[in-house]
């Protein structure tokens, strides 16, 4: 796991016959912060590519300013009360 979302996991999936791990992307998580090519140390194995969701890119100071939104989180999170 990325150690961020946890939007990566390995699978087992048929190859020419055989069993073979193949890392897949979990869209549901994925959030798009980029960690996983950061941290990946095979140069060039993953690319980023824009998916629009109908919201503008935003900074955080953007948003705090109201000059902007933010697109909702996936509903894997779980808010929790304090």
């Amino acid at each position: 796991e990325d150690g961020a979302h946890q939007s990566i996991r390995l699978a087992h999936h048929d190859v020419d016959g055989a069993q073979k791990l193949r890392a897949e992307i979990i869209e549901d998580s994925c959030v798009g912060c980029n960690l996983c090519s950061l941290v990946c140390p095979v140069p060039e194995c993953i690319e980023m590519v824009q998916v629009r969701e109908g919201f503008d890119p935003v900074t955080w100071s953007q948003h705090m300013d109201g000059k902007g939104k933010i697109a909702p989180r996936p509903d894997h999170y779980v808010e929790v009360e304090e």
